[in-house]
């Protein structure tokens, strides 16, 4: 059967260094940007009940996904901060 996603967050505003509960017991951590790059890149981690499930360059732009799991899309990479777009997870 396929997954329900929910929608989480429409819009999200991460900084370096912050972990964000998305529920359902993912964490998304931003380890590090880089802004100088072209295209801008954000290296991400994944984390699920404290356990590590992915970790991850994404460049803005990029939409992703993990096992059909979490999904989202990177809307942008500036002044150090990451903006997350459609946020979603399967219930």
């Amino acid at each position: 059967t396929a997954s329900t996603f929910k929608l989480v967050a429409e819009l999200k505003s991460l900084a370096l260094g912050e972990k964000w509960d998305m529920g359902s017991g993912y964490v998304v951590t931003v380890n590090a940007l880089d802004e100088r790059a072209t295209p801008k890149q954000v290296w991400i981690t994944l984390a699920r009940d404290g356990k590590g499930l992915d970790d991850k360059v994404l460049l803005e732009g990029d939409i992703y996904t993990y096992e059909n799991k979490v999904s989202f899309s990177v809307s942008s990479i500036s002044d150090e901060k990451l903006i997350l777009k459609n946020v979603r997870i399967a219930s």
